[in-house]
């Protein structure tokens, strides 16, 4: 038998604060907001073979996690993405910090229940 839960989280909001989301991915299409914070470090000059294409990785894979169509927790909620991450997945406590006065900004001017994740 599949598994239904009783509430679906249509009415939270999550704020996801990483790299980058790939908002068009099937899992999500529909259900990313990308906001327009970005306080992620510059790159280091390091770069990981194929580096560029898994810029929006981990982001994608939190936000499948928590609204993904077929495999997310919550799969009627927002998800809200706060950039504090490059992609090279290392960020700063200063841009964290940002990231979260930034989102109390946001809920101080739209209240909704929020999650951040």
């Amino acid at each position: 038998a599949t598994y239904s839960p009783p509430n679906n989280g249509g009415m939270a909001e999550v704020f996801l604060m990483d790299g980058s989301v790939q908002s068009s991915h099937r899992e999500v299409e529909g259900r990313v907001q990308i906001t327009d914070f970005n306080n992620a470090p510059e790159e280091d000059g390091v770069r990981v073979h194929r580096q560029a294409s898994q810029c929006d990785g981990h982001g994608t894979h939190l936000a499948g996690v928590v609204t993904g169509l077929d495999s997310g927790v919550a799969r009627g909620a927002g998800v809200n993405l706060v950039r504090v991450l490059n992609c090279q997945g290392k960020g700063t406590i200063s841009g964290a910090l940002a990231g979260m006065e930034f989102i109390r900004a946001t809920l101080l001017t739209h209240p909704v229940d929020a999650v951040v994740v």
